[in-house]
Parts: C-alpha cells; sequence; structure tokens
C-alpha cells in the first residue's frame, strides 16, 4: 500500500515539475520572440510558417519549434511544440526565412 501511495506522489511531482519546465521555456521564449519582433535583440528565431493567427518558429541554437500566438488580442505567447512521446519537436527541414 505504501509503494503505491510512493509512486503516486513521485509521478505527481515529476509532472510538476515537467509542466514547469515547459511553462519556463516557454515563458523565456515567448520574451525573446516579443524582443524580436519589437527590434530590441538580433533574430533569435527563424519563421517557417505565418498564418493568420499564429507563426511558427524555431530557435536558431536549440532547433525546438514553437507556436506563436499573433492576434491583437493574444500576441506573442509561444508554446513549445511536442512530439508524440511529450519531447520537444525539433525542426529539421531547410533554414531558408520566410518573412
Amino acid at each position: 500500500m505504501h509503494k503505491k501511495m510512493y509512486k503516486m506522489i513521485d509521478d505527481l511531482l515529476m509532472s510538476i515539475l515537467a509542466g514547469g519546465l515547459i511553462l519556463a521555456g516557454a515563458f523565456i521564449a515567448s520574451t525573446r520572440y516579443d524582443e524580436y519582433k519589437n527590434g530590441d535583440a538580433p533574430p533569435p528565431y527563424i519563421t517557417v510558417y505565418r498564418g493568420n493567427a499564429y507563426d511558427i518558429v524555431y530557435d536558431i541554437e536549440t532547433m525546438v519549434m514553437y507556436s506563436v500566438s499573433d492576434t491583437l488580442g493574444n500576441r506573442g505567447v509561444a508554446t513549445v511544440m511536442l512530439n508524440a512521446d511529450g519531447t520537444p519537436k525539433l525542426w529539421d527541414g531547410e533554414t531558408s526565412e520566410t518573412n
């Protein structure tokens, strides 16, 4: 019985940690993207898709892909794109910018 409880607590703590890391990465990416869009920083991202409500970009250094909102009420929120197994999606295509 105690093993089940410890396993549940361990799973809960790991889920909280994973969620925190994803949120921290999204916050950092969002801040960097806003700086880039405002011209305050060199372009750390390459845009690979530009839609009506979002852009798909990847980080030049890490190759991690992000979906970045681009609507009037919700602009610049970056969300890490994930593979089916929960790992960050990495860009593996050409590196030509589509701006």
